[in-house]
């Protein structure tokens, strides 16, 4: 009786490891569908793959547009004061942001748009998106002390990483972008910015969240 009940027990198991990565790669996905009519018109807007900033958000905040993080870190993106005023300046916003972080149109447009900046500046490299994730976590300053410590192998980035926080993070998010369960058309960066989608308005270097959610129909939440 000691080798069935055995059987028994490594079957049932499996079974809830199997369950358990099943919800682990399917809530994102259901999250994601949820959110993508929000997501997909920013993406394109600043040329990033919708699916990669899903698999961000994801990462970021478990997409809880309330998420603050330890270090000020605000929204489903995680974008700091900073960053935002960034954006806001290339957007030509004269308004204060902290508040306006937990709104996730405002969120995602700051956090994609600085997510976007990563991957131009390091779009002639074989790695780029790693990199560019890597800044987003870590800052530039020590995504470029790794790009230059990183050989030519293949992943080779990643493992010259020295922050083992966000070299996880690096894998975790590539992973999830890259997910088999994922339908979507392969990465491909493009060196400048693609025109304007006929749903973001013609002036759109002055475009608010306010003017962006005029002008396209956001199904979220």
């Amino acid at each position: 009786m000691v080798l069935p009940s055995l059987a028994i027990i490594i079957a049932l198991a499996t079974l809830a490891t199997l369950a358990m990565t099943t919800i682990s790669w399917l809530l994102p996905e259901l999250l994601y569908q949820r959110h993508r009519g929000m997501i997909e018109p920013i993406a394109a807007r600043y040329d990033v793959p919708s699916r990669l900033v899903g698999a961000l958000i994801w990462q970021e905040s478990r997409y809880r547009a309330d998420s603050v993080g330890h270090s000020g870190e605000i929204g489903l993106m995680q974008v700091t004061v900073g960053a935002a005023d960034e954006w806001a300046r290339h957007e030509r916003i004269h308004s204060s942001l902290s508040p306006a972080l937990l709104d996730p149109v405002t969120n995602l447009m700051a956090g994609t748009w600085y997510l976007s900046r990563a991957l131009r500046y390091w779009s002639g490299h074989p790695e780029a998106p790693a990199i560019a994730l890597a800044e987003y976590n870590a800052g530039r300053a020590n995504a470029r002390r790794w790009a230059e410590a990183a050989d030519t192998k293949p992943d080779a980035f990643v493992r010259a990483i020295t922050y083992p926080a966000t070299r996880q993070y690096v894998r975790e998010v590539l992973q999830r972008y890259r997910a088999p369960l994922q339908t979507r058309r392969p990465f491909r960066l493009r060196r400048t910015l693609a025109p304007p989608s006929p749903s973001v308005p013609a002036n759109s270097a002055a475009i608010t969240p306010t003017a962006f959610l005029r002008a396209n129909t956001l199904n979220c939440c």
